[in-house]
């Protein structure tokens, strides 16, 4: 599936702007949060969106990777405002970074043991039911700092393979602020990110998704090779029956052969 349905919501992860599947999804048993597993891809940015299913009342979405941020925006059903993203974190009204899943640092240095990894590997969306307060045209001028990313140590359970990092700043203006306040939690949602081979390692994913792709990659590759072995055997053949050809055939009596220059034509005439 491509989305995850909770509670009157729907939530699903783009990279590079491409949605991408959710697999395995798993509910917890009070009905409050959803699980599911995503394939990541270094390098590539990616966006967290999620949809109100029922319009009924104003609420707030919170997004958190690899337990950093919280940050997130309010869907209002009174101005129609029903599907809403979140695409990296704002550093100032003008400046925001990106989201992008990055490989993950590894080290020896014992320094890093006690590294906090818990919430690593996890991008997650908290929806809160919630009162719009204060809507401004002003957007806040408060600044947020972001900490990149600390090493794993090469001990630690949580050699991922990736993590998420927040790009350089990129100027995007916030054209349109509110505050809001929140009442309960209506529905978690919570996308464990990995490798594809660490999903095909752990069972998550087929293994046969990629040898699909390869075995039908050889098979056209072999389709090609015998092609042109057809080929050329046909013009060698071809090549042969011309060196043994004679250099001046016979012409039959009778008949003769008849040039006709370049944009000409012919006529029939009738000899009888």
């Amino acid at each position: 599936e491509m989305r995850v349905q909770l509670n009157g919501f729907s939530a699903w992860i783009t990279i590079n702007d491409m949605e991408q599947t959710s697999h395995s999804i798993e509910y917890s048993p009070d009905g409050s949060l959803a699980t599911c597993w995503i394939v990541s891809e270094a390098g590539k940015n990616f966006s967290v969106h999620w949809q109100d299913l029922q319009h009924t009342y104003s609420s707030h979405g919170r997004v958190f990777v690899d337990g950093m941020g919280g940050h997130g925006a309010v869907l209002d059903p009174s101005i129609r405002l029903h599907t809403t993203s979140k695409n990296g974190f704002r550093t100032s009204r003008e400046t925001k970074r990106l989201f992008m899943f990055s490989e993950s640092e590894l080290t020896d240095d014992d320094q890093y043991l006690h590294t906090e990894t818990m919430d690593l590997g996890t991008i997650k969306l908290e929806i809160w039911r919630c009162k719009i307060t204060y809507p401004s045209r002003t957007p806040s001028n408060r600044v947020r700092v972001f900490s990149d990313p600390q090493k794993i140590h090469e001990r630690s359970k949580k050699g991922l393979g990736h993590r998420c990092k927040l790009g350089p700043d990129i100027h995007d203006v916030k054209k349109s602020a509110c505050q809001s306040k929140d009442f309960d939690k209506i529905a978690t949602f919570r996308f464990k990110y990995r490798p594809l081979a660490h999903l095909q390692a752990n069972g998550i994913l087929p293994l046969n998704q990629n040898r699909k792709r390869a075995a039908e990659s050889r098979d056209e590759g072999a389709l090609q090779a015998q092609r042109i072995r057809t080929l050329r055997a046909e013009l060698r053949q071809l090549e042969n029956r011309q060196r043994k050809r004679p250099k001046h055939d016979k012409v039959d009596p009778g008949t003769e052969d008849v040039k006709v220059e370049a944009g000409g034509h012919s006529d029939f005439i009738d000899l009888t």
